[in-house]
């Protein structure tokens, strides 16, 4: 399974550490510097899905403004 996500440049460490955690491999496929984003392909197991609900839940909450980093 793979998922595209767009990632703001002030969590890219945090999330790169849940993704290493948890083994999951990504690809970057593009960058928008206007949003200041990156966007990454991320390949996952059925078995770790919880893992990548919990990356996107990580980046609505910054979006929302629910995390400062």
């Amino acid at each position: 399974m793979q998922k595209n996500i767009d990632i703001p440049l002030p969590i890219l460490e945090t999330i790169a550490e849940m993704m290493q955690q948890h083994n999951l491999r990504h690809e970057i496929i593009a960058g928008n510097a206007m949003d200041n984003t990156i966007t990454l392909e991320i390949k996952y197991e059925r078995e770790t899905r919880s893992f990548m609900h919990d990356i996107e839940d990580y980046v609505e909450d910054f979006r929302e403004g629910l995390i400062i980093d």
